[in-house]
């Protein structure tokens, strides 16, 4: 008898665990609080390691046809001026790809339809749950139920399965809020493109259809909020005389879709979950957005946990065992994002001086050898 399992979250971190649980035998039940037409949100940078993680689940090729390949990673001072550059030949030599910009809307859809039909319930907000050894059982606001052999929480940084497993906890802010938009602007060139200056950071990556992905950092205090119709125009006064193209990509977004957020973390879970419920992606591991790794990583979550309860009939062992697995990279990761979103916030001219000078010295073996530690997928 097929074994069921609960999937809490139908974002990129559930859906993509529904395509790897239903692959490793297992019937996933996927339950999201939103409607179908949610807001189409903004784009996402997927890194060689989550190309092949989701190679192994045979989505590769539909996401790289559906988002745009990258030709290579750079780094500028807000002069413009290089401070470190990787090309795509070398990307893809040592990690098997230079990574690719995606919508997220484009990317749940393929997730969504390599899921299976009907694999989804929408505005099923998850309230509580209860283990009862042989199974687990989750309720819903609306009253209603279901019964699975595990219940996975993939309902992101605001976690209600890890609260109701470990009681709320607060998130760390980090110092900063983060604005996200898409621009209708070709860049000249498709290269991933990360710019840093005092108190501030600035990225933008290319999308098809001559589009372009960019975001902006800056030192903030928690829950600021920027004047009503007016976010637009004070980012372009915030990034006055930057670089070319940062004023013309603010220039070329439409208010309405820039989106804002303060940058959260978490520190790191002694523990993920409890017998058979455990937690994934940023519900697990919510870290800053800095290495650009947390869809990346909740997609590696995916795959090891398929692989974990495939290998393992002991439902509860193989969700330990998943842990146990994913642990410790996602530790590294989010302490390292941490650190650089900390680094970023400097707005000493000295300090920036010091940071600039030393990403700009860097040997290229130890950089490489660092990308290779994040970048690589086993």
């Amino acid at each position: 008898m097929p074994r069921h399992a609960i999937l809490i979250g139908a974002g990129p971190a559930g859906l993509t665990a529904a395509v790897s649980l239903r692959g490793a035998g297992l019937v996933p039940l996927v339950f999201e609080c939103f409607p179908p037409s949610r807001p189409p949100g903004s784009a996402l940078t997927l890194w060689p390691n989550a190309l092949r993680a989701l190679d192994t689940l045979g989505l590769a090729g539909l996401v790289l046809a559906a988002g745009q390949p990258l030709e290579g990673i750079a780094m500028y001072r807000r002069s413009g001026e290089t401070l470190f550059s990787v090309p795509a030949e070398v990307m893809t030599s040592h990690f098997g790809s230079s990574g690719l910009t995606i919508l997220r809307t484009d990317l749940i859809a393929i997730l969504e339809k390599a899921a299976g039909p009907a694999t989804v319930s929408w505005q099923r907000l998850c309230v509580d749950f209860e283990d009862t050894g042989d199974g687990v059982t989750a309720r819903f606001g609306d009253g209603s139920t279901a019964v699975g052999d595990c219940l996975i929480g993939a309902d992101g940084i605001r976690s209600v399965v890890r609260d109701r497993l470990f009681g709320p906890g607060p998130l760390r802010f980090a110092g900063c809020t983060v604005w996200r938009g898409i621009a209708d602007y070709e860049l000249k060139q498709n290269e991933g493109v990360t710019t840093v200056g005092p108190g501030h950071q600035f990225g933008f990556f290319p999308l098809p259809r001559r589009r372009a992905y960019w975001f902006a950092c800056a030192r903030a205090k928690e829950g600021e909020r920027d004047e009503l119709g007016a976010r637009k125009q004070g980012l372009v006064r915030r990034y006055a005389g930057r670089h070319h193209p940062i004023p013309e990509l603010l220039e070329a977004t439409e208010e309405a879709g820039i989106l804002r957020n303060d940058m959260h973390d978490l520190d790191p879970l002694p523990r993920w979950g409890r017998n058979r419920v455990t937690l994934l992606g940023d519900a697990a591991h919510p870290c800053a957005p800095t290495l650009g790794q947390g869809a990346c990583q909740a997609i590696e979550d995916a795959v090891v946990l398929g692989q974990c309860l495939h290998a393992t009939p002991d439902t509860a062992a193989a969700l330990q065992a998943y842990a146990a697995r994913r642990q410790p990279r996602t530790r590294s990761i989010t302490l390292q994002s941490r650190a650089i979103a900390r680094v970023g916030n400097w707005r000493s001219s000295l300090a920036c001086w010091l940071r600039d000078w030393l990403i700009r010295r860097t040997p290229q073996p130890k950089r490489m050898k660092h990308l290779g530690w994040m970048f690589r997928f086993e």
